[in-house]
């Protein structure tokens, strides 16, 4: 009974008597260190001879680690050899995943252990990938349609593109239509209602708003609009500012830019006709917000006059209703790009003296002023001003860009503190492009960035104080072996445990992003930077570089830098700030993919280039998403004679805009013709991209004396 008890324990990751042993550290049941695996696949040119037998002087963990993989490359071309492989590990209990090779053996073997439902391994959620292939495979043994359709919802549930998941839950529904029974029926449409509400019949009205969202996702904009329509005429107040926002997302998705003002128009003619009989503070920051947001889509479209003309209105109209400070910061803008300097500062100080609307909008307010002086080369007053706006800062990349400025400054002015300055800015802000400006203003080479991507793999999870070091060293089994799915839920499950309970040190952060990079999760691993010390995150760049900028899908990033002559850093740089290496990202405006392609601008490039391409989601393989971006990128750095800086602009804005900026907002150098691009968004993202770009070259180079690239700054364009 006892031996019962434990054993189903084992399944849930706890200890008991007979199991003890892997609550230990025992070098026997390590994973192979990765000197030996590179020297078996070295021995055969990168690739691991399994015709070979076992080596009599190979560990007990080697033996396993071999037996494993030479089951997972037999699987489908010799079943049976794989499955007897997989039935050997599934007995040696000190193999730490027997059981899932156990689960293996179910998937390949011909006839699977009856009582596989029964078995705990099969509700481990780390094995959840493995366990819907097995119950596709025992769907297949029957011709119970039953075990069809929930295989399909189930299946349904890991999805993560909705068009795959609305395919396996359309599936679901025929099939459960063919077997007649009422109850998969309905169980079959409840899910794909849930789902995908645009399938739903008769829909009530309450339930318009989210079909209509559901049409817009899958790009079926003139159903979309139907129902958005139908809530404007039908709907609450709530529902149809919902609606209007929905068609105006409809024409920026389209990128129908005459649309999007025209709907704009319509939207402030509804909210004057709203707060006639709703004035309240709700609907009235909704208008002055969306007036803004209208102000500005006429100046991005180069109708100045027209958006200033309704920026001096919006000033009578917001008096004593609103605070006017980011109306008077707006007004500013426009003014310095007409080069009304001093019209400009009037403005900024008139938004001084007005309430703060938004957190943060007065520090802004202050850099602006700072850079208007800077521009005009009033140093003293730049300095005066970038000292107040240091005092008020609070984000980190902030405070470094004001740093720079203030340094540059000093340095305008004559002032010895200008190096003191540049060198807190370099021990403050390693990570950030402004840290590595600061060498590149003192003339000083950048400091060796020295990849050990051997020591990031020797990072073990076992050692993980605050889990179980069972779960990590079966953590670090998977890594070892390339079970990628299954490592993915593995990771996710451990880390949602720990965020419910223990806090993790800085050292355990740093091996569990050691797992996530090798498990190209690259997304949390990014968002999870932030809860470690600052020291910490400085450590970890200087010793681990590769984690945060990690080179996933090399093959495909080396084949298109060559075909395209993109470096390939510039490619990498571009992937990880538009999706973080997530291959089904996608945006608001449908942007696509790892390097967020539009639907249009693929089928174009596909076209020419003769690239296999037949629908948008085709942009979430890699290969293929990474052939056009490359192609993209070539095909802007040709346009703007090689020039960095206008081609990532154009990459993430337009050709239009940017001309528009060449004009008004030229500058001889080109850092500050970079702070001068007006919008945040595209400014933001030409520094991450450099400060990428910056690191990627580092970490090829290897050098002590690598200085600043200058191709990221070849100026005038």
């Amino acid at each position: 009974m006892l031996r019962r008890v434990c054993f189903l324990i084992l399944f849930f990751l706890s200890g008991c008597t007979h199991t003890s042993h892997l609550n230990r550290v025992d070098e026997k049941i390590d994973p192979p260190d990765h000197k030996w695996i590179e020297d078996l696949r070295a021995a055969n040119d990168g690739k691991i001879d399994f015709s070979k037998e076992i080596n009599s002087s190979w560990s007990e963990s080697q033996v396993w680690w071999f037996t494993y993989q030479r089951a997972l490359f037999y699987e489908k071309s010799e079943p049976l050899k794989s499955c007897q492989d997989y039935l050997i590990l599934s007995k040696k209990k000190d193999f730490p995943l027997w059981d899932l090779a156990w689960l293996r053996s179910q998937l390949v073997c011909a006839q699977p252990d009856p009582t596989f439902a029964e078995n705990p391994i099969s509700r481990n959620p780390w094995y959840s990938p493995l366990q819907i292939l097995i119950r596709e495979k025992e769907s297949n043994l029957t011709a119970d349609l039953g075990d069809d359709v929930d295989l399909l919802i189930e299946k349904s549930k890991y999805e993560t593109q909705p068009k795959k998941k609305e395919k396996l839950i359309l599936e679901a529904v025929t099939l459960a239509k063919k077997s007649g029974k009422q109850e998969l029926m309905s169980l079959a449409e409840e899910r794909l209602v849930q789902i995908f509400p645009r399938y739903q019949k008769n829909p009530p009205r309450k339930i318009w708003l989210e079909i209509a969202n559901d049409f817009r996702q899958f790009r079926k904009f003139d159903q979309a609009e139907k129902f958005y329509n139908a809530l404007l005429r039908e709907g609450d107040l709530e529902s149809q500012w919902s609606a209007w926002k929905g068609l105006r997302q409809i024409n920026k998705t389209k990128q129908d830019r005459k649309a999007t003002l025209a709907i704009d128009k319509k939207i402030q003619t509804w909210l004057a006709k709203v707060l006639k009989k709703n004035k309240n503070s709700l609907w009235i920051k909704r208008w002055h917000d969306h007036k803004l947001m209208q102000i500005r889509q006429l100046w991005t479209e180069d109708q100045y006059q027209v958006a200033f003309q309704n920026l001096t209105k919006a000033k009578t109209t917001f008096k004593n209703l609103y605070p006017r400070d980011e109306i008077f910061f707006l007004m500013s803008r426009m003014q310095e790009e007409k080069s009304l300097s001093n019209d400009a500062q009037e403005s900024l100080s008139r938004s001084l003296l007005e309430k703060e609307s938004s957190p943060g909008l007065k520090e802004k307010v202050l850099w602006a002023s700072a850079w208007l002086y800077y521009k005009e080369a009033k140093y003293a007053l730049t300095l005066e001003r970038l000292n107040e706006t240091l005092k008020l800062s609070i984000e980190p990349p902030s405070r470094y860009k004001y740093l720079f400025w203030k340094a540059r400054t000093q340095s305008r002015l004559s002032l010895s503190e200008s190096a003191d300055t540049y060198k807190i800015l370099q021990q403050e802000d390693p990570l950030g492009l402004y840290g590595l400006l600061a060498f590149y203003d003192m003339k000083m080479p950048l400091p060796a960035l020295k990849g050990h991507s051997r020591d990031s793999l020797n990072l073990q999870v076992r050692t993980i104080p605050e889990i179980s070091y069972l779960s990590g060293l079966k953590i670090d089994w998977l890594i070892s072996l390339e079970e990628k799915k299954v490592l993915e839920e593995a990771l996710k499950n451990s880390l949602d445990k720990l965020k419910n309970g223990k806090t993790l040190s800085d050292d355990s952060w740093l091996k569990f992003f050691s797992a996530f990079a090798q498990a190209h999760l690259y997304l949390p691993l990014f968002s999870n930077l932030n809860k470690i010390k600052p020291a910490t995150r400085d450590q970890l760049l200087k010793t681990h570089p590769e984690l945060i900028f990690g080179r996933p899908y090399n093959e495909f990033v080396l084949a298109s830098a060559e075909r395209t002559g993109v470096s390939p850093w510039l490619i990498y740089s571009i992937m990880r700030q538009e999706s973080a290496f997530d291959p089904q990202a996608r945006s608001l405006v449908d942007a696509m993919g790892l390097l967020q392609l539009m639907p249009n601008l693929a089928h174009n490039l596909a076209k020419k280039n003769g690239i296999e391409y037949e629908q948008p989601e085709d942009l979430f393989e890699p290969k293929i998403n990474i052939s056009l971006g490359a192609l993209e990128l070539k095909n802007l750095l040709k346009h703007y004679n090689n020039n960095s800086i206008l081609a990532v602009s154009a990459y993430n804005a337009n050709s239009k805009a940017i001309q528009g900026w060449l004009k008004t907002r030229l500058r001889p150098d080109p850092i500050e013709f970079i702070e001068e691009i007006p919008y945040e968004e595209t400014r933001s993202y030409v520094k991450l991209v450099f400060r990428n770009f910056v690191f990627y070259e580092r970490l090829s180079k290897n050098s002590e004396n690598l200085e600043f690239p200058k191709e990221l700054l070849s100026w005038p364009p």
